[in-house]
């Protein structure tokens, strides 16, 4: 049965060459790929901060003097993401682009989940996970190829 998680997940899943395609013609206007990123973070913190004044506000002395170092990354990664898909996508086509970022998620979802990390149930590494893992990269390279 799907759930409105998968479903909600294929729905963003959706968004991602749409957001790149944005972003790489906002990157042609502003002539750079890292302030058509900026602009896009920009938008997306005061949609976030719209949103986040009517929630109840964390305890943040607390938060900011327990929480790890790593917690704190998540905005880097989200930032490489954006720059690289506007830079990468113009060169390679909506296609690859998604094709690799699946690829390259699944790669490190299997070893996420295999030990554990940062919440994950732990979910051994099999034959079957690593055969799915191989059949979404050769669907990268014929997506390329083709």
């Amino acid at each position: 049965m799907v759930s409105i998680y998968m479903v909600l997940a294929v729905l963003g899943g959706m968004l991602v060459p749409f957001q790149a395609g944005v972003n790489m013609a906002l990157a042609v206007r502003v002539g750079s790929p890292v302030w058509a990123a900026f602009v896009s973070f920009a938008v997306g913190m005061v949609a976030l901060v719209l949103y986040a004044l009517r929630l109840p506000f964390p305890d943040w002395s607390r938060v900011i003097s327990e929480a790890p170092w790593y917690l704190w990354v998540g905005g880097l990664c989200g930032a490489y993401l954006v720059w690289m898909s506007i830079f990468a996508a113009p060169k390679i086509g909506a296609a690859v682009l998604i094709a690799c970022l699946v690829g390259g998620q699944m790669l490190s979802s299997i070893v996420f989940d295999h030990y554990g990390w940062l919440g994950y149930e732990a979910r051994p590494i099999n034959t079957g996970r690593i055969l799915g893992a191989g059949l979404i990269m050769a669907g990268a390279f014929l997506v390329r190829k083709f």
